[in-house]
């Protein structure tokens, strides 16, 4: 018998011709897209779950992502099944949520149309040969079967790729989380031992600095890596009009969310048409410091960031 692995692949094949006859006619998302970058472990699953519990907003959850070469044949099933659905929780491992309508990075999906080398970031080549007209009327199309703007969240896929997605989708919004540079080191670092089982293994997104960061100490390369992919973000936002982006700091999101959350529903609905659900409950969340994970490892990890400034 075949695993559940194989099932869905077949499912997906078996599926992908229907899809293409669904998302005939469809040019664009008529709404602008959301897209939540970041370094990983900077917030943006926190940031992701609060805007859905809290906007009219679309997302790609646990069971449509099972779906990734027909997602709109996977968000008509899902609405078919009317389930009673309660709030997210604010539970996650790793980007991983567990609910049925927990939100889902929807990595199969993204690497259908990005195609990775050793760095996530994808050279002027493989963005030119992206089937940029397939991709919009995917987006247009899941947008129509959810009948709300969208918001996506992949780190890896989305966070080094912004100036193609600005092309792409003229009105997107791009949410930028950021962290304070040792806590958010000291967090991939446990999330190297605890989901890679190896600390010595690269945890999550690879900047196009991987090659000449892979082969340095520990701390070099943590904080190597988050400083090159939050510079490239930088960069790439500042051909990004101010009413399209955001810089969402975790430390400040936590103690005071619902001020993000109205500002956020401010950029996809400049009219303040829209709903803002429930923001009377949403209350400060707990800055999370991660433990020490080796003894004198913050020691180390400061170093660098000191040497950052030098």
């Amino acid at each position: 018998m075949k695993d559940l692995t194989e099932i869905l692949k077949l499912t997906n094949s078996t599926l992908a011709g229907l899809e293409q006859q669904l998302i005939k006619g469809y040019k664009a998302p008529d709404h602008p897209v959301i897209f939540i970058v970041g370094a990983p472990r900077s917030g943006t699953t926190l940031v992701l779950q609060t805007i859905i519990n809290h906007l009219n907003i679309g997302y790609v959850n646990n069971f449509i992502a099972k779906f990734w070469q027909a997602p709109t044949v996977g968000a008509m099933l899902f609405k078919s099944l009317d389930l009673p659905l309660p709030a997210i929780d604010y539970q996650s491992e790793y980007g991983f949520t567990t609910q049925i309508h927990g939100p889902h990075e929807f990595g199969y999906f993204w690497k259908r149309f990005f195609k990775y080398d050793e760095s996530h970031e994808l050279d002027p080549d493989k963005l030119n040969n992206i089937d940029s007209n397939l991709l919009l009327r995917e987006v247009a199309s899941l947008e129509t079967a959810m009948a709300r703007p969208l918001v996506f969240k992949n780190p890896p896929a989305l966070s080094l790729q912004i100036g193609y997605l600005k092309t792409t989708f003229p009105k997107a919004v791009f949410i930028h989380c950021k962290r304070k540079l040792l806590h958010n080191a000291l967090s991939i670092l446990k999330g190297r031992m605890q989901y890679m089982n190896d600390v010595n293994a690269w945890f999550s997104t690879k900047p196009r600095e991987y090659d000449q960061l892979k082969s340095k100490p520990i701390p070099a390369q943590i904080v190597g890596q988050i400083t090159a992919i939050n510079e490239k973000i930088e960069a790439d936002l500042q051909e990004i009009p101010e009413q399209n982006k955001l810089t969402v700091p975790y430390e400040e999101f936590c103690l005071n969310p619902s001020s993000f959350v109205q500002e956020i529903h401010r950029l996809i609905t400049p009219d303040d048409s829209g709903e803002v659900r429930d923001l009377h409950l949403l209350e400060s969340f707990e800055i999370r410091v991660p433990d020490e994970v080796i003894p004198g490892i913050t020691h180390k990890f400061q170093r660098e960031i000191n040497n950052l400034n030098v």
